[in-house]
């Protein structure tokens, strides 16, 4: 982890034991400020209770000897649920490696892409109720690395050690000033290494919004532009700015609104309403972005029409299997020729046609140049 190991463990005894993970520091050597995230982190998230947000069950300590001077010592533990599915960032470079591959030589028939378009909208969805949930915090680390994936394949909000409460008038307190998040920043990154370096390691200022990067005061709408940008990267399978800019070059244009985030396109999104989605979250002025409950209420009715498109089409699918020629076989040419028959007998609308594709026709035995002639 960030400040130290983490281990996995059970809660409970052995007949309802739950499976746990356990982030451990040893508080008498740990840097104060790390320390003092920690502590922040437990704070918080007693606070919080939501199904996707990472559970919490606590923190306990106990004594034990240092390896190296024998001397006892004070450890931490702060024991949340396990998420052994790993990183939505890490599902993202798996996708991004498949993706390649299936375009090379090596690529072979049956290889798939580790989750579909159905799962990206379910997963936006879980991220933004659960954002919504903690509406009267600011995260201000929202990125892919800080999303963790159970047993079940649902997305959680973890590594909540940078949240900050909100005052009554929206405004972030206790925000660290300009100029010493600048010296940190200049420590902990090469300011000119390209951007495209970032999704593979530590990756924050990749997610910054504008008024961050002014060193401003900010509300949660940061973290709406955060997420904003974890969807660009999720949709595009790809860097969410363009790969060439230096970290430099990010920070000082974004916040001048010179440089923006790239932008997806309709066609290749699971649903085309995604688009403006992903816009309305990266918006300059943050008080034009979406909030959390509009993207959660847009993408809950945007799964809900991919569902009902999905089971639509397998009803028609396994109707059109139906249909064969004198041989038995699946049809193996025109299918246009039994359109009328489809609309009589099975499709309830001819928009539903729409849904077929040619691969779908191909693995119901039509070879490729039938496919593309009948879709």
């Amino acid at each position: 982890g960030g400040c130290g190991w983490v281990y996995t463990g059970t809660l409970g005894g052995s007949g309802a034991s739950i499976p746990i993970a356990c982030k451990e520091v040893i508080s008498a050597s740990i840097d104060p400020d790390d320390l003092k995230e920690f502590q922040h982190e437990a704070r918080m998230m007693t606070q919080l209770h939501h199904p996707y947000v990472i559970t919490f069950y606590g923190v306990c300590e106990k004594m034990a000897n240092n390896k190296h001077t024998k001397e006892p010592e004070v450890r931490l533990y702060m024991v949340t649920e396990l998420a052994d599915g790993g990183s939505l960032e890490s599902k993202i470079e798996k996708a991004i490696h498949m993706k390649k591959l299936m375009k090379t030589a090596s690529a072979k028939k049956g290889m798939k892409m580790p989750f579909d378009g159905q799962t990206m909208v379910r997963w936006a969805l879980q991220i933004a109720a659960g954002m919504a949930h903690i509406h009267g915090f600011i995260h201000r680390d929202v990125k892919p690395h800080n999303v963790l994936l159970n047993k079940s394949n649902d997305a959680l909000i973890c590594d909540l050690g940078t949240v900050k409460n909100l005052d009554p008038d929206g405004i972030g307190s206790g925000i660290t000033s300009g100029e010493s998040r600048t010296k940190r920043e200049e420590d902990d990154y090469d300011l000119e290494a390209p951007v495209s370096s970032m999704t593979r390691n530590l990756g924050t200022p990749l997610y910054m919004a504008p008024e961050q990067v002014l060193y401003d005061q900010y509300s949660n709408a940061v973290d709406v532009w955060a997420y904003g940008i974890m969807m660009v990267r999720l949709f595009s399978l790809g860097d969410p700015y363009h790969s060439s800019i230096t970290m430099r070059e990010l920070r000082e244009e974004v916040c001048t609104n010179k440089v923006q985030p790239n932008r997806l396109k309709a066609s290749s999104l699971p649903h085309p309403r995604i688009k403006k989605i992903v816009e309305g979250c990266l918006e300059f002025e943050a008080e034009d972005r979406y909030t959390f409950e509009q993207i959660e209420e847009a993408l809950s009715n945007i799964l809900n029409e991919i569902e009902i498109n999905i089971q639509t089409k397998k009803e028609l699918l396994d109707y059109l299997k139906t249909f064969s020629i004198e041989d038995n076989q699946h049809i193996q040419k025109d299918l246009g020729s039994y359109y009328d028959k489809f609309l009589e007998q099975g499709v309830e609308c001819q928009e539903d046609l729409g849904l077929v594709t040619r691969e779908d026709l191909i693995n119901m035995g039509l070879n490729k140049h039938s496919a593309k002639k009948t879709v």
